[in-house]
């Protein structure tokens, strides 16, 4: 009998600092994964590909693996842009589908739900804006396109509750996360807040 495939519970990208060492330089090595095909929704929010413009110079085999991650890239989407209309719709099968399709795991719903929320302010911030924001690239305006103004404004409401378990009442600062302070927390996780809450908060 053949093994079970592995469950991807987490995917991050490394945290990055600097210390004190006499030099006025600084040196990272800064790893972003993505993961094609494995059912692992990475933890960060639209990363962009390379793209497949240049595939003609490459020799077969290299171009068939491009235009394959490419497409796997553009199911990431197609899967994010389902689950977030999911919620639009307050569809919950359809919504618990979503996360299973993003994300098999099921060890990683309420942290894949996070990133979701953060999907879902980009793109209403970002529908049609031409703001010279490296957080307003071609993903997001691709995801927004699928919405209408009025449905991302609704979708955000979905959102609201969430959103707001997310914060503190006084402003949080992390270094390591390279922000200035703000009021969401980096570390903790809503308490006593899970999936089945979240969908209990669309009910208005």
């Amino acid at each position: 009998m053949s093994s079970p495939p592995p469950t991807f519970t987490c995917a991050h990208n490394i945290l990055h600092s600097a210390s004190p060492n006499r030099d006025n330089k600084r040196r990272i090595f800064h790893l972003g994964y993505q993961a094609f095909g494995a059912g692992a929704f990475t933890h960060f929010f639209l990363p962009a590909t390379m793209g497949i413009h240049f595939v003609a110079h490459l020799s077969p085999w290299a171009a068939e693996k491009c235009n394959y991650f490419e497409k796997l890239h553009a199911k990431w989407h197609d899967d994010v842009a389902f689950t977030l209309l999911a919620i639009l719709d307050k569809a919950k099968r359809a919504f618990m589908a979503g996360l299973d399709r993003i994300h098999r795991s099921e060890h990683v719903r309420m942290t894949s739900l996070v990133v979701l929320s953060k999907i879902a302010y980009l793109i209403r911030k970002y529908k049609n804006s031409n703001a010279e924001d490296y957080t307003n690239g071609l993903c997001i305006q691709g995801i927004a396109n699928r919405f209408t103004g009025g449905e991302l404004e609704q979708l955000w409401r979905r959102f609201e509750t969430l959103d707001s378990k997310l914060q503190s009442d006084t402003e949080q600062y992390e270094p390591l996360f390279q922000s200035a302070p703000m009021r969401y927390f980096f570390y903790d996780m809503p308490a006593n807040f899970g999936i089945n809450d979240f969908i209990a908060s669309w009910a208005w």
